[in-house]
């Protein structure tokens, strides 16, 4: 038995609140380059594991990829993260 219930549910509630804390700390990470590399992680952490487990809170599919995968709605919350990630990473690299 673990600390958290084995729902699918539970799991994606925890990515999405990995999500938003790492977005929030990679906008602090705009302003203050100490925050990068936590933010960087904790945003990419967030994205994969909302990529991975946002299946109880998909909503309808926008666009189909292949045959039964598609992005849908509920996808569209990792795109700030991802955008601000790149955006750190590059301006890392430019140093």
């Amino acid at each position: 038995m673990g600390l958290l219930p084995e729902a699918e549910s539970t799991r994606a509630l925890l990515s999405l609140v990995l999500l938003v804390v790492g977005t929030v700390l990679a906008v602090v990470a705009l302003r203050n380059r100490r925050w990068e590399a936590p933010a960087a992680a904790a945003a990419s952490a967030g994205l994969v594991g909302w990529t991975l487990t946002s299946g109880a809170y998909d909503g309808p599919v926008l666009f189909v990829v292949v045959e039964g995968n598609g992005l849908h709605l509920g996808d569209l919350l990792s795109v700030p993260a991802l955008l601000l990630v790149l955006w750190l990473c590059w301006r890392g690299a430019r140093r």
